[in-house]
């Protein structure tokens, strides 16, 4: 038995009619998307500049030393 199509519309009717009265969840629908997809655009852009990064060779391996002597 699939749902008719004129109470899904009323349903919809009725979840839009709450949510004008509730402000803050068309906040939070709005603008908490759009600060996680800057978040995360930010986080995951693999730009980074001014990183010092330090390896420390405690086994003596000729490999990783080789590595970084050609880095």
């Amino acid at each position: 038995m699939s749902p008719s199509p004129a109470r899904i519309w009323v349903v919809a009717l009725r979840v839009v009619r709450q949510l004008k009265r509730d402000r803050r969840t068309i906040g939070l629908i709005t603008f908490a998307p759009i600060m996680l997809m800057i978040l995360f655009g930010y986080a995951l852009s693999g730009e980074m500049s001014g990183i010092n990064l330090g390896l420390v060779d405690g086994g003596g391996h000729q490999l990783l030393r080789g590595n970084l002597e050609r880095a």
